[in-house]
């Protein structure tokens, strides 16, 4: 989790008590505008860290809640924080470079062996007639689901890289946020609140 608190309780210290009245806006333009900041770096930091195929992919699993005030003609309660999530069920194995397939034959038939980091994933497979909306081979990885099934289908379910999450525990990449977002709601604090106060 990224904390601003502290930093806005120094900077709400030294205001006036005409400034203070401005800071609840301010508070909101600030934490909004750090969010952008911090979704943009954190985005950086997973494609680094999870080496996808597209970057594109990473950045649609990184999403920002916004701060937002109080509606009380419509009943809705203010957020005065703002989160980065992280969907770790959005990149599935197939978008991940690291994730190699290779086909091989086993006595009458050919088979598949998926790989990710060099780990071979039990029963894991991509159907070779699978197609994607430009009808390009898919690059979807499937592995059975457990349980007992009728004959004539059988029940799948699709894998995801989890090492999103896994690595961003491990590398520890919400401290590199959090040493942004110290320095940088600072200064967005001071724009927010200057524009606040030429409104009047």
């Amino acid at each position: 989790m990224i904390s601003v608190k502290s930093d806005i309780r120094d900077v709400v210290s030294s205001l006036t008590a005409i400034e203070r009245k401005k800071v609840p806006r301010a508070t909101r333009a600030a934490l909004n505008r750090l969010g952008i900041t911090i979704r943009k770096v954190h985005r950086a930091n997973l494609v680094e860290e999870v080496n996808p195929r597209r970057k594109g992919d990473v950045s649609k699993a990184v999403t920002l809640e916004k701060a937002t005030a109080a509606n009380r003609k419509r009943g809705t309660r203010g957020r005065d924080f703002i989160e980065i999530i992280t969907n770790e069920d959005y990149l599935h194995l197939g978008q991940v470079r690291d994730t190699k397939v290779s086909s091989f034959r086993k006595g009458k038939r050919r088979a598949q062996r998926v790989r990710f980091r060099g780990r071979v994933v039990r029963g894991a497979f991509r159907p070779t007639n699978l197609r994607n909306q430009e009808g390009r081979q898919g690059r979807s990885i499937f592995k059975q689901a457990p349980g007992k099934y009728r004959t004539g289908s059988r029940k799948i379910r699709k894998l995801y890289a989890f090492s999103i999450l896994q690595e961003l525990v491990k590398k520890r990449l919400h401290k590199k946020l959090n040493k942004i977002s110290a320095s940088r709601f600072q200064i967005e604090f001071q724009r927010a609140l200057a524009n606040e106060l030429r409104k009047g």
